[in-house]
Parts: C-alpha cells; structure tokens; sequence
C-alpha cells in the first residue's frame, strides 16, 4: 500500500520588531554636539540679532535700553509694529521611524501700561530636523501704541516663556523628551 506524502512545513518569518520604544529621546540644538535639552531661535529680520539664541542657556536676557543709551532690541524694534523669531530644533532618538515637535507660549508677563502681546504660529512638526528654514515656528511679539504716538515696546521686567515639547515613535511604542522652556526676560541694564 503505498504511503501518504507528507508536504513540509514551511515556517513564516516576520520582521522582527524593535525590542524597544525609543531611546535616548530629547529636544536639541542640532543632531550631535552643542546643547541638549535646548533650542535656538533667530530673528526673522535679516541682520537683527536681540532675538537670536544660541541655547546655552534656558534663562536669556533681551537687552531694552538704559536711558540715554538704546539697547540692541531698542535699536532694532523700537519703531516697530512687533517682532518675530522662529524657533529651530532637532529631535534626537534612538530607534524612532517617526518624530513629532511641538512648539507654544508656556506662559508670559508684559505690563499693561507697555500693550505688548504674544503669540505662537506653527503646528505639530512631523520631522526629526527643525533646524533651519522656518523650524518649528515662531513667536511673534506684537507692541503696544502705534499711531502719531509710536510703538511702545517691551518694558523693563517683561517676560515670556518658549516651550518645545516632542516624541519619537517606532512599532513598539513612543517616548516623550523632557519639555525644554527657555524665558527670554526684557532688561534695562
């Protein structure tokens, strides 16, 4: 009597997923080297600079004026309707297929009798590379006045804080970096 053939097994493979969710996830000033747990920001207006950080820090000071001598943001923005910055970042991880940045004002304190204001432009960002161009945004800071009277800045003791938040994801999960808030305070010195 002859025997039943006996079809083999062939055994299905899978990709094989990350061990892990990513790693080694936070918000920088570039992809090696410079700061961790910073950001930048650079004046939109060619040539001007009281806005620009490098972060070093995550407390700057914007330089108004002395009396009788104009500060740099005096100088650049003192005839002006507001001033803008964006802000660049890089999204460092380890094993991550996807990254999201995001930026916003985490809080902020100008004098009423100085009118000014901010705002944030710019939604999610959905890359790991925020570095140049227009980044992940910009805060745009509106001033008081305007008219026949002019514009009236940023006071002595004005504040506000940048807040960048991201994750970095891949097949296994997601992972959060640590919130970076930089405060940029307006100082007569």
């Amino acid at each position: 009597m002859p025997m039943p053939a006996v079809i083999g097994c062939i055994a299905q493979q899978s990709a094989a997923a990350p061990p892990s969710a990513p790693t080694n996830v936070s918000i920088a000033t570039s992809s090696t080297g410079n700061y961790d747990d910073s950001f930048t920001s650079v004046d939109s207006v060619g040539g001007n600079s009281s806005l620009t950080i490098t972060g070093a820090s995550t407390s700057v000071n914007v330089i108004l004026s002395l009396t009788s001598v104009p500060g740099p943001y005096t100088l650049e923005y003192g005839a002006a309707a507001n001033a803008n910055a964006v802000i660049n970042c890089y999204l460092r991880a380890t094993g991550a297929t996807s990254y999201t940045m995001q930026g916003a004002i985490d809080s902020s304190y100008f004098a009423t009798y100085g009118g000014s204001s901010i705002s944030w432009s710019g939604g999610a960002f959905t890359a790991q590379d925020a570095t140049g161009g227009s980044g992940i945004g910009y805060f745009s800071i509106v001033h008081g006045g305007g008219g026949r009277s002019g514009y009236l800045i940023p006071v002595d003791g004005d504040w506000f804080k940048i807040k960048v938040t991201g994750s970095a994801t891949n097949a296994t999960g997601t992972t959060n970096a640590t919130n970076v808030i930089i405060t940029y305070t307006f100082a007569d010195l």
